[in-house]
C-alpha cells in the first residue's frame, strides 16, 4: 500500500470495486446511494474543483429543477457520512462561493496518494514506460501492482449520466490494457501456456484486440504449439478483418512471418510487437 500523510499507511477512497472511504487501516462503506454518486463525481476531478453545472450533468442525465437543491442536501449527507468515518474527511469537502456571474460548485482535496484510481493510472503507465525500455521485469510488477487494485466495477451500486459512464469505460480501457502488457511481459519472461486462459478471458469480452491476437499467437509458440499459433493467426485474420472490418496492422503481420519462418528470438522479444 501507499502513503497519504496524516491518515497513516493506507488510502483513504476506493473506487475500483464497491465505493468505500477508510482511515486507520480501516474501509468504510458509503451508505447513502446519493451519497455514493456525488462522492464518485467529486472524486473523478482528482483533487480539481468542479462547477455545479457540471456536477448536476454528472449525476443527472437531465437534471431536474430541483437538481441543485438536491445536489446540496447529498453534499450535506456525504459530509455526515465521512465524517462519522473521521472528521479530516469530511473537512476535505470545501464549498466554492459563486461570484461574478459563477454559480460555485465544490472541491474534494485529495491527491495522487489517496484514491486508488489515480494510483492505478500512475503505476499502470509507470509499467507500460517499463515495458518500452525493454524491462520485463520491472514492467510485470509494476503492472500487476497496479491491477491489484481493482476490487470489482467502478462505479457499482451508483447512478450517474452517460458522461460519468464514458469516464468509466475509458477507466475499463486502461484496465484492459494493462492486463494485456502484463501477459506481454510475462511471455517474455519466459512465461507461456499458462497464460492461455487468461488471453482467452480477454478475447471474449473484447475480440477486437489486436494485441491480444498478438500475445495469444506468441503463448501457442512459445509453449511449442505451432499449429494452434498458426491457427490463432487465422481466428485474428477473421475476428479482426471479417468481423469488425479492420486492415491487420503491420505488427501482426510480422508476427505471422516469424511464426512462418519459425523465428523463436523475434517472438519470444517483446519489443519486437509494441
Amino acid at each position: 500500500m501507499f502513503r497519504i500523510g496524516q491518515l497513516g499507511d493506507v488510502m483513504i477512497f476506493f473506487a475500483l470495486g464497491p465505493l468505500q472511504a477508510g482511515t486507520a487501516g480501516r474501509k468504510f462503506s458509503i451508505e447513502t446511494p446519493s451519497a455514493r454518486t456525488t462522492l464518485i463525481a467529486l472524486l473523478i476531478e482528482e483533487g480539481r474543483p468542479v462547477q455545479t453545472p457540471v456536477l448536476l450533468k454528472r449525476i443527472w442525465e437531465s437534471p431536474p429543477k430541483s437538481a441543485a437543491s438536491n445536489l446540496r442536501l447529498y453534499v450535506s449527507r456525504l459530509r455526515d457520512q465521512l465524517n462519522s468515518i473521521d472528521p479530516e474527511l469530511g473537512g476535505r469537502i470545501s464549498t466554492i462561493r459563486g461570484g461574478g456571474g459563477e454559480s460555485g460548485g465544490y472541491l474534494l482535496r485529495i491527491t495522487a496518494d489517496d484514491l486508488d484510481i489515480m494510483r492505478f493510472q500512475q503505476i499502470t503507465a509507470r509499467g507500460l514506460g517499463e515495458l518500452r525500455a525493454g524491462d520485463p521485469d520491472a514492467a510485470s510488477a509494476s503492472l500487476t501492482r497496479a491491477l491489484g487494485l481493482w476490487r470489482g466495477a467502478v462505479g457499482q451500486d451508483c447512478v450517474f449520466s452517460s458522461r460519468v459512464r464514458a469516464q468509466f469505460d475509458t477507466l475499463d480501457q486502461l484496465r484492459t490494457t494493462a492486463r494485456e502488457r502484463l501477459i506481454e511481459a510475462l511471455l517474455s519472461l519466459g512465461r507461456s501456456a499458462e497464460l492461455l486462459p487468461e488471453i482467452r478471458r480477454v478475447l471474449e469480452l473484447e475480440p477486437h484486440r489486436e494485441k491480444s491476437w498478438e500475445n495469444l499467437i506468441r503463448a501457442h509458440y512459445l509453449s511449442g504449439d505451432i499449429a494452434n499459433a498458426l491457427g490463432a493467426w487465422n481466428l485474428a485474420s477473421e475476428a479482426l478483418r471479417d468481423g469488425f472490418g479492420l486492415d491487420l496492422s503491420p505488427d501482426l503481420r510480422r508476427l505471422h512471418l516469424a511464426v512462418l519462418r519459425r523465428d523463436d528470438d523475434a517472438i519470444r522479444r517483446f519489443t519486437e510487437f509494441s
